[in-house]
């Protein structure tokens, strides 16, 4: 999928923050000139509507990666495939928050005009919410991986805080996926009465969808990545 804010789901991108030193030919100096022109035109009003079209447009994708998920034969290759993506993210997280930080941006303010932090906050936003919808929908896997590894609640309370504060950015299915996800990552407490919305989802697709092993899912998605 082509966009300046691509996103994939194995690898946090964080090159976005990255000026690069390379040289470039005249001709890629022009056409980057006559981006940068179109962009700088962009109202605080465009920006927005790109970054909500931008998540919308990769959160479809994200569900059906999340079927995929659901549909590993083996509970261990899931639980596998779903503690890779966490830690993946928990890396890209550190060095994302250090990007926003630095730059003195919060997320209860608007979206900046500068790319390349915007794409940075994108990158937040697409990875928490995919991490977060795990969470809801593949909830057993998450709440065994937190009790193992409880380091993971702090590196996610900030990314899910970071995103609740926007609430301008969000849909209502979004916040309420975070809402989820702040309990399955023992972020806020579950109450007692606390019963997870999406209890049979994994299950009944697991029973319609076709079947995976973890190795051999892997090998197609490094095949796709590499077309």
């Amino acid at each position: 999928m082509k966009s300046v804010w691509k996103f994939s789901y194995f690898l946090l991108i964080v090159m976005a923050l990255v000026v690069s030193g390379e040289e470039k030919t005249e001709e890629k100096q022009e056409e980057k000139s006559d981006q940068s022109t179109a962009e700088a035109a962009d109202t605080p009003e465009d920006i927005v509507k790109k970054f909500k079209e931008q998540i919308e447009e990769l959160r479809k994708d994200q569900f059906e990666r999340i079927k995929i998920i659901a549909s590993l034969q083996l509970e261990d290759d899931r639980k596998t495939y779903v503690q890779y993506l966490f830690n993946t993210s928990v890396k890209g997280f550190t060095e994302l928050k250090k990007a926003v930080d630095e730059a003195g941006y919060t997320s209860d303010m608007p979206l900046p005009m500068d790319k390349n932090l915007t794409g940075a906050i994108a990158v937040i936003f697409e990875n928490t919410l995919f991490i977060s919808e795990i969470a809801a929908r593949i909830f057993k896997v998450t709440r065994d991986l937190i009790s193992e590894n409880p380091e993971y609640s702090d590196s996610f309370k900030w990314a899910v805080e970071f995103c609740q504060k926007s609430k301008s950015l969000l849909s209502e299915s979004d916040k309420n996926i975070l809402d989820v996800a702040a309990k399955e990552f023992s972020i806020v407490p579950r109450e007692a009465s606390y019963q997870n919305p999406f209890i049979g989802w994994q299950e009944e697709v697991f029973d319609n969808q076709p079947k995976y092993r973890y190795k051999d899912f892997k090998k197609e998605q490094q095949r796709k990545e590499e077309l």
